[in-house]
């Protein structure tokens, strides 16, 4: 009696491993290569561009907090500008950022007409003297 860990496979079956396995080797690999090329590039086109101002409405919030190893996770903030929505890269006077209020931002649009949110800070408005 044959054990069922020690069956024979047909050739069929061993064709259709092969090709699983030559899929996921490719994927891999084209991941590999892929990923660096397309840094690059979105790096390139981030670099490239021409800093502006703007205002934007603040859509979401999230804390600052350590995660499992204790390293320190700023805080994050998405913005929605120009109809669409962004994550920003520097958060400044998170505090007074709220909800659905507008914010003050520096982006810039690189030469692929990509936006990046370079940084978000709250809008600030003058006192006025008494």
């Amino acid at each position: 009696m044959t054990s069922q860990l020690h069956r024979p496979v047909s050739k069929s079956q061993r064709w259709v491993r092969i090709g699983i396995i030559s899929i996921g080797a490719f994927i891999f690999l084209a991941y590999l290569g892929l990923d660096p090329l397309l840094r690059g590039m979105t790096k390139r086109d981030r670099g490239e561009g021409v800093p502006k101002q703007g205002t934007a409405i603040v859509v979401d919030r999230r804390l600052p907090k350590y995660d499992d190893y204790e390293r320190p996770i700023p805080a994050a903030v998405t913005v929605r500008f120009q109809g669409n929505l962004y994550p920003t890269e520097a958060v400044f006077g998170f505090s007074e950022l709220h909800l659905d209020s507008p914010a003050h931002i520096l982006y810039r649009v690189g030469p692929s007409g990509r936006i990046y949110i370079d940084r978000v800070e709250p809008i600030v408005t003058p006192t006025k003297p008494h």
